[in-house]
């Protein structure tokens, strides 16, 4: 461009000799690079200017980043008064760069335009179609944004179906934005992204860490969210690799990150294809909406909304639940009508008449999807049907004629698009469609064998012109690799680019980019492993593809990430079908399966029909395998469903089988697992002392270990045993001791940082602290158990807060309500196919009902209960069956015999807490001397917690019987334990 002569467009004109810009003939302020910026745009009046074009002719010779453009850029606008939601000036092209779209008129020629390598085709704008029409979603989100940098937190989802400018839109808020407020976005990948954890978000965290300007952010995200950063791929203290944080502390810590961020300035956070999920990132978005601590946090979030209903995806229930509590926004997006379409034809095509029926043309090829217009306007130019005369544009066909040449549908339109590039160019698209949405040259060159800078220069001649695909920054591989990375415009063309390759080539592919990926991420390859599971999976190179799998499936585990963790493992199961059925195979699923049992315990509950086929299967398997620490496993597996089933005959001769193969194995560690578990058979069995002993020798030996990380268990051995032993050490008369034991629990849970072992701790101590008569606490505690089994989606454990809810109901005396809420807690334990507790749940429910007055009710289920404990075993609550009977009723000789049975038996168990209850029912029954000889020897046995419950219910009838208390009946039995 020479220096002299003068451009005007609008009412504006750029004088080039004296470098200014008047509107009207007012002055108009422009920073130098503001006016650089402007002065190309004008050499290059509708044409795409990719943001590597841009910052090579602005910033020439200096390393800026895309921010800094977006910054000029916005100057600009704000210069030229150009909303970026309607356009006048300057235009984004979604993912690929900005376009000049008004009239210019020129005094003087500008004399460097940009050159274009494929001028057939007038220019494209393929961001307007996602800006006409789309004014009140728009607003839509600057209303959202406006509460968010308030102070309120908003969560917004955009929904559509494909191609209807959901990310368009999205762009063009960003756009519209100040650049002081920070952007994070991530996206969910159909190819793997339902079986990695936090895949979206860990993507928007990478993006804002790597990104060189962000300095700041850097050290604030390393400090505030160290388990995050540490998943990131290249990153020392990978969570697969050490400890992993809890996943409390998990969620905490990017909640809290992000509050932090949002602080400084106003943060969105996008979170593309929710439909694509994980069930992680799904409980993180649920987070974010839930705290109420203020943040200037905006989450927008766009899914399809076909594909939840049809895939019954659990986007669905997250989002129904946020909107019953008002914690989020929709934006639901529509076709384009008729009157839109020809907008953006107006706009596309500048000025001069629009021939008639064209509007009509377009919006038919269907109905108006914002992504197919594009090519159909570029079919009608690039055949000559639509073209430019003096009076205006004419179409040189009859709309009919044209509209039967038209392809029916976006993918036949995109596949011509495609058909209408070089034959490298689809190679190298296509070798790109295998590598990903994201691909990088680096990838797609190893997947054909060619040199980088070659495949690099096709991508960025191809992001250059805007087609199909969009230059997206630079990747840095463990090993020093940095290379360029790309996006395709859309996630249709990447899938139609993909179905193109033919099978034999797609593995070939495959197994180049999945060998090329691993070896540029040598150690830190399991920081990738589901992608390269994919990649080894469609290239036929099985045993790759299982270790892959198998990795991907222990580090979704290590993040609590159970139902992504089944994914995996499910897959590697499937997967190692097609292989030979020799040694080797039975080896590897054996592992597998031991690997996934604990997460199909922790999601579908211990006693679910999957976990029996999975155990069984894995029992089976050791025959062929040998003596080996997964037939430990497997049968402690196999145990604990048989346990969960209420089977104890059976769950004992497991229990002993697992038992006597430790001793022989001479591994402590294994030896202690086998011990608690035959030690909590015990205790189910009512067989109080043997199970304390058990538990104890299992406690000395696992003393002797370092806490370690309990990822591929239910429950961590230590909490496990510590908490059965609080249960023991209560019914064994130390009601002090228990308690202590179980905060002893509850703390090494916490330690060990395991949601489940916390869960399951908490669970035992609001169970003591009911059984010790103490419902404020028992609320306290079962309050931390039910909330983690509800953000954890466990039925079992959600059954049992449920349940527990009811109780704390009927103890503030909401008696019909409470009991209402305990059957359906026990139908929903039951529907799991758990039976276990059963016995002790019935009697608790009796003991409700027997308050509400409803005698033949209560008297009903402690029978059915009693029946249950006599025909699976499950002793240790029985004793309380008998009394609680005793207390229904009404004829005395009945009801004494009730008492003595339940002394008696709970006596022959060792269980004094028991004893003592029907003891002290008894003495007050009695009265007089015969009562305090059934009573005083129960309560000598005792010498601590002596102001818990019972204690002070015994003492007190003792001092009643010693002032010459009369004999009490049954009712009167009743209602002295109900006042107490």
């Amino acid at each position: 461009m020479d220096g002299t002569g003068a451009i005007t467009f609008g009412d504006f004109r750029l004088d080039l000799a004296s470098e200014s810009l008047t509107c009207a003939g007012t002055p108009v302020a422009l920073t130098p690079k503001a006016y650089g910026l402007l002065r190309h745009f004008l050499a290059n009046p509708g044409r795409l200017l990719t943001k590597d074009g841009l910052l090579d002719a602005v910033w020439p010779d200096t390393a800026v980043s895309d921010a800094v453009l977006k910054v000029c850029v916005a100057e600009l606008r704000k210069a030229l008064g150009d909303p970026v939601a309607t356009p006048r000036y300057v235009a984004t092209v979604h993912r690929r760069g900005y376009r000049f779209i008004a009239p210019i008129a020129t005094v003087h020629a500008l004399s460097t335009p940009e050159r274009d390598e494929r001028p057939a085709i007038p220019p494209r704008r393929r961001a307007l179609p996602g800006i006409v029409g789309r004014a009140q979603a728009l607003a839509a989100l600057g209303d959202a944004f406006d509460a968010a940098t308030a102070g309120t937190r908003e969560v917004v989802f955009v929904t559509g179906e494909a191609g209807i400018g959901k990310t368009t839109l999205v762009e063009s808020f960003l756009d519209a934005l100040e650049p002081t407020v920070r952007r994070a976005r991530g996206q969910c990948l159909e190819q793997y992204g339902a079986g990695e954890p936090y895949l979206p978000l860990l993507d928007a965290l990478g993006r804002l860490f790597r990104d060189p300007a962000n300095a700041a952010i850097r050290t604030m995200l390393a400090a505030a969210a160290p388990s995050w950063i540490g998943s990131l791929p290249g990153r020392a203290t990978d969570a697969a690799a050490g400890a992993a944080p809890s996943r409390d502390r998990m969620l905490l810590e990017l909640a809290l990150a992000l509050e932090r961020l949002s602080a400084e300035a106003p943060l969105v956070l996008v979170l593309e294809d929710l439909h694509w999920s994980d069930y992680s990132t799904l409980d993180v978005l649920a987070l974010l909406a839930h705290r109420t601590e203020p943040a200037r946090l905006l989450v927008i979030a766009t899914y399809r909304p076909v594909e939840i209903v049809v895939h019954g995806h659990p986007l669905r229930r997250v989002k129904v639940d946020l909107e019953l509590r008002r914690l989020c926004r929709e934006i639901a997006l529509e076709f384009l009508s008729e009157a839109e379409v020809e907008s953006y034809l107006r706009l596309r095509l500048g000025t001069g008449a629009l021939p008639a029926g064209l509007a009509a043309l377009v919006h038919a090829r269907p109905d108006g999807c914002p992504l197919f217009m594009t090519p159909v306007v570029d079919l009608l130019l690039a055949r000559g049907w639509l073209a430019r005369e003096a009076a205006g544009w004419t179409l040189a066909v009859d709309p009919t004629e044209a509209r039967a040449l038209v392809p029916d549908t976006l993918r036949q339109m995109i596949a011509q698009e495609i058909a209408g590039l070089g034959a490298n160019e689809q190679l190298v698209l296509e070798a790109a469609s295998v590598a990903g949405v994201e691909p990088t040259a680096a990838a797609v060159a190893a997947a054909l064998a060619l040199p980088v800078t070659e495949v690099e220069e096709t991508l960025v001649a191809l992001a250059r012109r805007g087609q199909l695909i969009a230059a997206d920054g630079t990747a840095a591989w463990p090993d020093g690799t940095r290379t360029a990375r790309f996006a395709f415009i859309h996630a249709l063309y990447q899938s139609l680019l993909y179905e193109r390759v033919p099978p034999a080539r797609r593995r070939e592919l495959h197994e180049r980019t999945g060998l090329r990926l691993e070896a540029g991420f040598g150690a830190d390859a399991a920081a990738i492993a589901a992608e390269l599971a994919q990649h080894f999976t469609v290239a036929g190179d099985v045993p790759r593809a299982l270790v892959r799998l198998r990795q991907a499936g222990e580090r979704a585990l290590a993040r609590h990430a159970h139902r992504e963790a089944i994914d995996h493992l499910e897959r590697a199961l499937a997967l190692l079908e097609e292989q030979p059925d020799d040694g080797a195979r039975a080896r590897t699923e054996l592992d597998l399966r031991v690997t996934l049992g604990p997460a199909l315990m922790a999601v579908l509950g211990f006693a679910a029909p999957e976990v029996e086929a999975c155990y069984a299967r894995a029992r089976a398997l050791c025959a062929k395998v040998g003596v080996t620490p997964e037939r430990l496993r497997a049968l402690r597996g196999l145990g604990v469903f048989t346990l969960a089933r209420g089977d104890l005959v059976q769950a004992r001769e497991l229990a002993e089988e697992s038992l006597a193969l430790a001793e022989s194995g001479g591994e402590p560690r294994q030896l202690a697992r086998a011990l608690v578990t035959n030690g909590t058979t015990l205790y189910y069995l009512g067989e109080l002392d043997a199970a304390a002993t058990q538990l104890e020798r299992a406690r000395r030996l696992l003393a002797r270990e370092e806490l370690r990380p309990a990822h591929g268990t239910v429950q961590a051995p230590i909490v496990n045993c510590v908490a059965f032993l609080a249960m023991t050490t209560w019914f064994r008369g130390r009601p002090d001791a228990a308690l202590a034991s179980c905060e002893e629990a509850r703390a090494l849970a916490e330690q060990l940082a395991h949601p489940l072992s916390l869960l399951w701790a908490s669970h035992v101590t609001a169970i003591l602290h009911h059984l010790r008569g103490e419902p404020a606490e028992a609320a306290t505690v079962a309050e931390v158990a039910i909330r983690l089994a509800t953000d954890l989606r466990l039925r079992q454990w959600t059954a049992w807060g449920v349940y527990f809810h009811g109780w704390l109901a009927t103890t503030e005396g909401r008696l019909a309500e409470g009991i209402a809420a305990m059957h359906a807690g026990l139908d929903e334990y039951r529907a799991t196919g758990a039976e276990l507790g059963r016995v002790y749940f019935t009697a608790t429910l009796a003991e409700a009902h027997g308050r509400a007055g409803e005698a033949e009710h209560a008297l009903a289920l402690l029978d059915e209960s009693l029946a249950l404990a006599t025909a699976r075993s499950e002793r240790y609550y029985a004793a309380e069956l008998h009394r609680l009977r005793a207390g229904l009723l009404a004829e005395p000789v009945a009801a004494e015999a009730e008492l003595r049975r339940a002394v008696t038996l709970a006596t022959q168990q060792g269980n004094r807490a028991l004893a003592l209850r029907a003891a002290t029912d008894l003495a007050t029954m009695l009265g007089g001397a015969a009562g305090r000889r059934a009573l005083a020897p129960c309560y000598g046995r005792f010498r601590e917690g002596l102001e818990t419950g019972d204690l002070r219910a015994a003492r007190t009838t003792l001092e009643k019987l010693d002032e010459g208390g009369a004999p009490a009946t049954g009712a009167r039995i009743s209602r002295r334990r109900r006042r107490s």
